[in-house]
């Protein structure tokens, strides 16, 4: 039902996820809307007062990113024909992938810089095929650095600009240069403007990882091993639907597809950094690539019933997440 929906390209299908994202981040029994893991990042801080001083606060600000994220991946992603046919896929799949997190999705420092994050995508996937293209890697470079002053690690993902850069144009020392430019001019007007209201050492603070998991968010061994059973084998299917697509795509094709290799390289070592500094990571992280990741299988699949099978799992899980937790 929902596959073959947002299969198709129907505006009037994304009135879905109007009621779909907020079901979704209905906190569990007895739990108060989580506002998430806590920082001290120039611009998380009046959300962090926000979350603070009204209960609802990051529920109601994590809805409305979730929803405005998921549309505006749909729109770029579609824009720049990422996929064989358009769809509406990608926005159905990142609140769910983003609700898999244990204990569901948190309106974390990581989802307030998510829409930055978006924009930097669209930035640079615009420059394929124009000549001139510095402005869109200035701004792509930009919006990274902001979406770093709610969460530091994604200036990380200044090597997936590069790297579409280099697939996309030809070699050019101002061009791989531009988004380190654009960045650091953001980080360094955040630290000239910090340290003259704030005070020095108030602005640029990485202590935001994310918080050691508590006990009530333990997930259950039972679910991960029922997840690792259903979705293992279909990330395997991902991989050889997606290298069917890439390999029958012409070169500007290939270039753009390959944005999405990128963007799922980058993101495992700051994955495996927050594994290791904090025993868990924000799921947006990794709901941003795989949502796009993963249309190509749902796009794919000739059996619609094990395509709806298998995304019926994907909302059980995430409810489950959210509820047992």
């Amino acid at each position: 039902m929902f596959v073959n929906w947002f299969r198709t390209y129907q505006p009037a299908i994304l009135m879905i996820l109007v009621i779909l994202v907020p079901a979704l981040w209905v906190p569990g029994p007895g739990r108060s809307p989580d506002p998430g893991p806590l920082g001290t990042m120039l611009l998380f801080r009046p959300f962090e007062a926000w979350f603070l001083a009204f209960p609802w606060a990051a529920w109601i600000t994590g809805v409305a990113i979730t929803l405005g994220s998921a549309i505006w991946i749909d729109v770029l992603a579609n824009r720049v024909e990422l996929f064989e046919r358009r769809n509406h896929l990608p926005a159905l799949l990142f609140p769910i992938v983003l609700s898999m997190a244990p204990g569901g999705a948190s309106c974390d420092p990581a989802l307030l810089g998510m829409p930055f994050v978006v924009f930097a995508l669209g930035r640079i996937w615009s420059i394929q095929g124009k000549m001139r293209a510095f402005a869109a890697i200035f701004d792509a470079g930009s919006l990274i650095g902001i979406s770093a002053l709610f969460y530091l690690p994604y200036a990380f993902l200044l090597v997936v600009l590069l790297a579409s850069v280099s697939v996309m144009r030809s070699f050019s020392l101002r061009e791989f240069l531009t988004p380190l430019l654009g960045f650091s001019t953001v980080l360094f007007l955040a630290w000239m403007f910090g340290a003259l209201f704030l005070g020095p050492g108030h602005v640029l603070d990485p202590s935001i990882s994310s918080l050691p998991l508590p006990a009530q968010e333990r997930v259950p061994q039972w679910l991960l091993i029922a997840a690792a059973l259903v979705f293992l084998p279909f990330l395997f299917y991902a991989v050889v639907s997606f290298s069917t697509v890439y390999g029958r795509s012409v070169m500007s094709e290939k270039n753009l597809r390959s944005s999405i290799l990128a963007l799922l390289a980058a993101s495992i070592p700051i994955v495996v950094f927050e594994l290791f500094t904090g025993g868990r990571f924000p799921m947006a992280l990794v709901a941003l690539p795989m949502s796009l990741f993963l249309t190509y299988p749902f796009q794919l699949l000739q059996r619609t019933w094990l395509a709806e099978l298998i995304l019926l799992a994907m909302l059980a899980t995430a409810g489950m997440m959210r509820w047992m937790a």
